[in-house]
């Protein structure tokens, strides 16, 4: 989690019955400035992002200043920080802005 920039607190989630929860934050980068953050609920799921804040992939700046290799992208910040307490190095590991979410085409 340290590797990946995130921090505890808390924050408001409007779909909460309880709207405010303590909450897991995760900065999302771009080219040397915060462009977004996501504060994810705990212990109950749920998320919520700086508004107006830009889609960038998590930790896509320590990526593209690694040399050249294998990349892995992932679906959620969880999954990123699970990739990385696995042992794959934190410059080789992004995870998507929003998470994988159901097509709405037909």
């Amino acid at each position: 989690m340290e590797q990946l920039g995130a921090a505890s607190g808390t924050a408001y989630f409007p779909r909460r019955l309880a709207a405010k929860s303590e909450a897991v934050f995760f900065p999302y980068w771009s080219e040397g400035a915060i462009a977004n953050w996501k504060a994810c609920a705990f212990p109950a799921k749920d998320f919520i992002g700086q508004k107006g804040g830009k889609l960038v992939f998590l930790n896509i700046d320590v990526v593209v200043m690694a040399e050249p290799g294998d990349i892995w992208i992932v679906e959620g910040e969880w999954d990123a920080a699970s990739l990385i307490e696995a042992g794959i190095p934190a410059n080789r590991v992004m995870s998507v802005p929003n998470g994988a979410r159901a097509s709405q085409g037909g």
